[in-house]
């Protein structure tokens, strides 16, 4: 291998390398604007965040207020009716809601949907004098459509009736009687699910029992959300418990679903990270080239990262077809068939199938399911170069540099 070979095989690659950084961003662009078109379509299908949130209590009555007024020169008493609400605070926060993820793929975009099977109970104690009235003020989450809904009071069923999205009940005021509100339903949601007071700044929770049975263990907590009392693990999923007898807090007690990684991505983030792929490839070839003293010209390499690049592009637009899995497959099957086949035939079989084809196995797929493995794929990036090193010195460990290079033809 002469230095005008070495260069030829450099400038090849950096001759390349473009065609995947635009189809990245191609892929980037395309996935943008799609998420952007579908969110507000998915949420409004299947709505959004799922938060039940405490009912709003009020005692109300109405005062006589008597003031004296002037009337002919003569001071007389006037009395006035006034009505009045007084706030009166919760005595239990119970939520038990059993949540079953599913997922919808819209061509470049992967949602990440759960339906929310949910019992709720509320208590506060009536006080109050003969006349006043306990005024229940509740809001259902503000969700696309609610299924299966009832909702008792002191055990009894009531008709549901919402004014402007409330729901509004009364019952007699009376000393020391506890009040119970109960609710059923069934609901779909995304991004995040769960329980919070409306209050703003620290609010006092009494008798707090928030459990959330997550199919999947696979969740986050948002930001504002207070970190569980008690995480249970159970059959592929996981229940997350708030419990206390009486909680301080200004945060809510939920989980967050992100959305998976987005197909549209993904094939932007592997056409990005390709270039590294062809570069520990070509390393590799380029070693077996001077130490077996292969004859592999600069436009052989032009076309194996044609090969290559075959991968990308047609992962980038079947996946919004044929779903992850299978782009990956197939995309994976055709690219290695043309570079072994191809190199097969210019080289050498032994050349095209075993060492060329294990290679591309190596540093073409396994390189971009480590873009896929989320979490470990800096790590697995890492450690494949540091295993490629490691393997090209050992080949070239004895090879006489300065001869090598210094070859103007190189023998097939």
């Amino acid at each position: 291998m002469s230095w005008k070979r070495l260069l030829g095989y450099a400038f090849v690659f950096f001759l390349l390398v473009p065609t995947w950084f635009i189809l990245g961003g191609v892929n980037h662009d395309r996935s943008r604007d799609a998420e952007g078109a579908l969110s507000m379509e998915v949420s409004s299908l299947f709505g959004g965040p799922v938060t039940f949130r405490p009912p709003k209590v009020t005692r109300q009555g109405v005062d006589e207020v008597v003031s004296r007024v002037k009337e002919d020169d003569a001071w007389v008493d006037q009395v006035e009716l006034v009505p009045y609400a007084h706030p009166v605070g919760l005595q239990r926060h119970h939520l038990l809601a059993d949540v079953g993820e599913e997922r919808r793929n819209r061509g470049l975009v992967s949602f990440r949907l759960f339906t929310v099977d949910a019992a709720a109970s509320w208590a506060f104690t009536s006080s109050g004098d003969p006349g006043e009235t306990m005024r229940i003020g509740w809001r259902p989450p503000q969700v696309s459509m609610i299924e299966d809904f009832e909702v008792r009071l002191e055990g009894e069923p009531v008709q549901v009736d919402l004014q402007e999205g409330t729901l509004w009940l009364e019952v007699p005021a009376a000393p020391a009687r506890q009040v119970v509100m109960d609710v059923d339903l069934r609901t779909r949601g995304r991004d995040r699910v769960g329980y919070a007071d409306d209050e703003s700044g620290l609010a006092t929770l009494r008798d707090v029992d928030v459990r959330l049975r997550l199919d999947q263990d696979d969740h986050d907590l948002p930001m504002d959300a207070a970190s569980p009392t008690r995480v249970i693990d159970r059959d592929g999923g996981v229940e997350l418990l708030w419990v206390s007898d009486t909680m301080i807090t200004d945060r809510s007690f939920e989980a967050s679903f992100a959305d998976p990684m987005q197909p549209g991505e993904l094939a932007a983030r592997l056409a990005w990270a390709a270039p590294w792929s062809l570069a520990l490839f070509v390393s590799f070839i380029g070693a077996l080239v001077v130490v077996r003293d292969i004859d592999v010209h600069p436009i052989h390499l032009v076309l194996t990262g044609m090969g290559f690049f075959a991968f990308n592009l047609l992962f980038s637009y079947l996946v919004d077809v044929v779903g992850v899995g299978w782009a990956f497959a197939v995309s994976a099957a055709v690219s290695v068939f043309l570079v072994t086949t191809y190199l097969s035939q210019a080289v050498s079989p032994a050349f095209g199938y075993r060492q060329a084809g294990v290679a591309q196995l190596v540093f073409l797929v396994g390189f971009a399911l480590a873009n896929v493995w989320e979490g470990m794929t800096g790590l697995s990036i890492t450690v494949t170069g540091i295993v490629t090193l490691w393997a090209i010195m050992r080949i070239t460990a004895k090879v006489d540099w300065t001869r090598a290079l210094s070859r103007d033809k190189v023998a097939a």
